[in-house]
């Protein structure tokens, strides 16, 4: 287990992506007002979004407050702690397991953590997982994925917003209202931080709308309605697509059928207008 999100935090960061709600203040984080409690557990783990875990909660503490907090910005879709974190635990016997995150005003459990000891790849590294045996944090990381190695891929810039809008700065990515769609032809580059390769073929600019991208609902969301290109600059095969606004990409396979951006036809001719008549878009 690696870093896992709620289906809440995913839905309001998919929002703020699309243009369609961008949510009011961090989720966990809300400045001097509110905090989130993170929690260590021990045993197996309950799925999120419900009750506390089914496990023993072996450790609770207020971590993401106004003051002291050892956060540092997000950086290549990363966000990390600057220092180690002593914890003083007492009262709780066990073997720590994972690590939970909950906004202390609105109870949203918001993420889970895999701990572990230096070299097992965990998020969360403590000295030892021993309760007993003043543990401490030496390293705790949140990651977004980029790309689900299928279908879609966000740039840095578009991670470090995504990450930055959870724990604690407000961005407004609002990449779906008057954002652009690039098609090009051939195989998707590897990473958005790669320069486009294949012909450009054809250019969708989104209206000026936040009403573009249905709400999000389950961790992903899906274009409202079709919406037609300007003449397609030359003809070719539709290979992929780059959904670009104010430095953030999001990269996708393209096509009629099975990728992330649908489109009417396979392939472009030179004059004549392709319609991008779906998409969707997951965290």
């Amino acid at each position: 287990m690696t870093m896992l999100l709620a289906t809440t935090v995913k839905n309001q960061a998919i929002d703020n992506i699309t243009g369609r709600t961008q949510t009011a203040a961090p989720l966990i984080y809300q400045g001097n007002s509110a905090f989130a409690s993170l929690c260590l557990y021990g045993g197996a783990r309950a799925p999120l979004g419900g009750g506390a875990p089914a496990a023993a909660n072996i450790y609770r503490q207020d971590l993401f407050s106004a003051l002291g907090l050892p956060w540092a910005a997000a950086a290549n879709g990363i966000a990390a702690i600057t220092s180690p974190l002593l914890l003083s635990i007492t009262g709780f016997n066990g073997t720590i397991a994972f690590a939970r995150a909950r906004n202390a005003n609105s109870g949203i459990q918001a993420l889970d953590l895999e701990c572990g000891l230096a070299g097992s790849g965990a998020d969360c590294i403590l000295t030892t997982l021993d309760s007993t045996l003043n543990p401490v944090i030496t390293a705790m990381s949140f990651k977004i994925p980029l790309t689900d190695n299928v279908n879609i891929w966000f740039n840095d810039s578009l991670g470090n917003a995504i990450l930055d809008n959870i724990f604690g700065s407000q961005t407004w990515v609002n990449m779906g209202n008057a954002g652009t769609i690039d098609f090009y032809s051939g195989t998707p580059p590897d990473n958005c931080g790669i320069p486009a390769t294949g012909d450009l073929l054809a250019v969708v600019t989104l209206p000026a709308s936040a009403n573009n991208w249905n709400a999000a609902a389950g961790g992903s969301a899906t274009l409202a309605a079709a919406i037609a290109s300007a003449n397609a600059l030359v003809s070719g095969t539709v290979g992929y697509a780059r959904w670009s606004k104010g430095g953030y990409v999001i990269q996708g396979t393209a096509g009629p059928a099975g990728t992330a951006f649908l489109t009417d036809s396979s392939v472009t001719v030179a004059g004549s207008p392709i319609n991008l008549v779906g998409a969707s878009i997951a965290i």
